[in-house]
């Protein structure tokens, strides 16, 4: 695996095939719609891995989180907008 000029990390996600990647997008849009902020999260995370915009991932989290949306899901939405140009690097 060859280490990506523009950041430090390896970026194993960058290696999976397209069809791979909408599996993993399944399967987080699944992780969304559970009652469980952990979960949420960590699917919020994994989109920003794959690549999508704050923007993408706050319309994700509106319609797909089961409402009301709980604090800590506001809060990661809120430092993903104040991020974004920081996070531009992450795209795929």
């Amino acid at each position: 695996m060859k280490l990506d000029p523009n950041t430090p990390e390896f970026r194993v996600i960058h290696h999976l095939d397209d069809t791979i990647k909408e599996e993993l997008r399944t399967i987080l849009f699944y992780l969304l719609k559970q009652p469980t902020f952990e979960l949420n999260i960590v699917a919020l995370y994994a989109f920003r891995v794959l690549g999508d915009s704050s923007k993408d991932i706050e319309k994700y989290a509106h319609q797909h989180i089961p409402k009301p949306i709980g604090s800590p899901i506001l809060t990661v939405l809120d430092y993903l907008q104040e991020l974004e140009p920081m996070l531009t690097w992450q795209k795929t």
